[in-house]
């Protein structure tokens, strides 16, 4: 089924079987049981060509890119010497930005993968 809350202005997912996943995505990568009720489990990609210049790879769910723009996302991570630290900077910030503009959360998910780092 296919429809919103009162107060929600996105339709969501609802199992015939429960009010669950409840979710308001038509993309989960890898989720079957959302497959299920109507989700896609498969990602759309693009093939690119890495080059000397590149520096580093940053995977993000619409959460992280929602209120950083592409740019910010960069510098942000290129303030940290592991990728790990990047991401929980990167997760942070946009959480806070999140928080500051409405009452919920997106999904906020990163992978940033240094290519070099002197």
């Amino acid at each position: 089924e296919n429809w919103s809350l009162k107060d929600d202005l996105q339709p969501r997912i609802w199992s015939k079987d429960g009010k669950f996943p409840g979710t308001a995505f038509t993309r989960s990568i890898g989720d079957h049981k959302g497959e299920l009720v109507g989700c896609f489990a498969q990602p759309e990609f693009s093939n690119l060509t890495i080059s000397e210049k590149d520096e580093m790879i940053i995977i993000g769910s619409d959460g992280i890119f929602e209120f950083i723009s592409d740019k910010e996302v960069v510098s942000i991570a290129n303030r940290y010497p592991s990728s790990e630290e990047a991401c929980r900077a990167l997760v942070g910030e946009s959480y806070k930005r999140w928080i500051k503009k409405e009452d919920r959360t997106d999904d906020i998910t990163v992978i940033v993968c240094f290519l070099s780092k002197d």
